[in-house]
């Protein structure tokens, strides 16, 4: 949490910075700041951008680097209490340079939907094999092959009694497939249905644009 801190506050420090002018950007802007006012104005909560995004860009366009993935999620399970934060930026060279052979590996045990869904029940408590096969309605023979798979990814572990408790990775994993199939229903559209109609404004507005 302190991390998380201390990366806001360097953060807001930028955007007093560029406020104030005392800092020049001497390069040109890589996104036209009217659009980011129209996504703050016009898109849904799920596509706005925030203080935090739009200090990254300044950033860009000052040189400092070509750019950063960053995830983050703070939860608390209003059933079972159970907590969990992380945040991870990553620079996008550096995710572009790694091995794909990876990428397949960590993804492949959620490519089912019986596995997001032990996941997902596994988020409200731990839960023994009865209880997942009943949920889910998973036989036996089924629910062990897929409780395997999700052991050997460590997305989730057996402890005592029976039991199956899902993983720092499993949480990590579970909410990172999900945000980027939430942006790509959801985020992803809306943006582009915005960019859509930016072009189609200049297009007939060529005035304007010079």
């Amino acid at each position: 949490m302190n991390e998380i801190l201390k990366r806001l506050n360097y953060l807001e420090e930028e955007v007093a910075e560029l406020k104030t002018g005392k800092t020049q950007v001497k390069s040109p802007p890589l996104i036209d700041p009217n659009f980011v006012k129209e996504v703050q104005g016009a898109a849904s909560t799920q596509c706005k951008h925030d203080k935090i995004t739009e200090a990254l860009l300044e950033n860009m366009e000052r040189g400092r680097h070509s750019g950063v993935s960053a995830q983050a999620a703070i939860y608390q399970d209003p059933d079972s209490g159970k907590r969990i934060w992380y945040v991870n930026t990553t620079a996008v060279q550096e995710l572009l340079q790694f091995p794909l052979e990876e990428v397949i590996r960590v993804l492949s045990p959620l490519a089912n939907l019986h596995r997001l869904k032990i996941l997902s029940f596994l988020i409200k408590g731990n839960r023994s094999a009865g209880e997942i096969s009943t949920e889910l309605n998973i036989d036996g023979g089924q629910l062990y092959h897929h409780l395997d798979y999700l052991l050997n990814a460590r997305y989730i572990e057996k402890i005592d009694r029976g039991l199956y408790s899902i993983d720092m990775d499993g949480w990590r994993a579970l909410l990172t497939v999900a945000q980027l199939a939430h942006y790509m229903k959801v985020k992803a559209p809306e943006l582009n249905k915005l960019l859509d109609e930016k072009m189609k404004l200049e297009t007939c507005n060529p005035i304007n644009n010079k």
